[in-house]
């Protein structure tokens, strides 16, 4: 079994309106255009 370099990032904050989703948008273009693989979970 190959050891894997696995990460979870999770984002949140209490309040609405913050931006929360368009971070991860921008973070998950930012992460495959390094090369990494991305998963967003709403």
């Amino acid at each position: 079994m190959e050891a894997t370099n696995t990460r979870i990032i999770a984002v949140a904050n209490e309040k609405g309106g913050v931006g929360k989703t368009v971070m991860v948008i921008n973070l998950g273009a930012a992460l495959s255009n390094k090369g990494s693989y991305f998963v967003h979970v709403p």
